[in-house]
């Protein structure tokens, strides 16, 4: 193996048991996820902080708070990567008592204003929360029956792009109608249209590279769902 390649995987799987570790009872599916942001910032697991993190989040999130679902993992994760974990965590809560105003509560609306602490400044996120419930409402239009709670994350995040909104609606569905039969029909073929009108270039050549990429795993033996 590469070493660079094997340093990282090295790091990552170090990364998810110490995450792992620290949160025994939470969903396994969010140890990657934990893991990969520790990977991505260069930085060892601080199991202490980390628990310290855990308990600043459950101190003021009741039993029944969205943020003490599957959001709980990621989340104290970047609070302790962050330099100050009570000032994010008090921004997150900020965002998501904008975001109430314009979507329905739920654990991916509050994934969605852990987000937009790192990619918006707290004087934006009104104007963002009230573009992204636009978008939401033409997603909706366009696949009423597939457009669920999950999708108020990618409205959020569609909605800091310098795209009108008319060209990312059109960009979601040209990746859609791209990816419909190479993919089964569904919420996971709707999120990925999602994520690649969130990026540059042509949707032909978006939807091609997630084929081609898929289709590179399958030929090596890899197993990979469509779902």
């Amino acid at each position: 193996m590469n070493p660079a390649l094997q340093d990282l995987t090295v790091r990552y799987l170090e990364a998810r048991e110490a995450v792992k570790s620290a949160f025994r009872m939470e969903n396994d599916y969010s140890f990657p996820v934990a893991a990969n942001l520790y990977v991505a910032a260069n930085r060892p697991v601080d199991e202490q902080r980390l628990l310290d993190c855990k308990r600043l989040i459950k101190q003021d999130a009741g039993i029944f708070s969205n943020f003490r679902s599957s959001v709980l993992v990621p989340l104290a994760c970047k609070l302790a990567l962050s330099d100050d974990p009570q000032s994010r965590w008090d921004r997150t809560q900020t965002n998501y008592t904008i975001l109430k105003d314009f979507f329905s509560r739920s654990e991916y609306l509050a994934l969605a204003a852990m987000l937009l602490t790192d990619s918006a400044s707290d004087a934006d996120v009104p104007a963002l929360a009230a573009r992204g419930k636009a978008l939401y409402r033409r997603m909706r239009t366009e696949h009423p029956f597939l457009t669920g709670q999950e999708d108020s994350v990618f409205a959020v995040l569609l909605a800091q792009s310098d795209r009108t909104d008319d060209a990312l609606i059109e960009d979601m569905e040209a990746c859609y109608r791209l990816l419909d039969g190479r993919f089964p029909k569904g919420d996971g073929l709707q999120s990925a249209s999602h994520v690649l009108a969130m990026t540059d270039g042509t949707p032909e050549r978006k939807a091609g590279r997630m084929i081609a990429l898929y289709d590179a795993i399958c030929n090596a033996g890899g197993k990979y769902g469509k779902a």
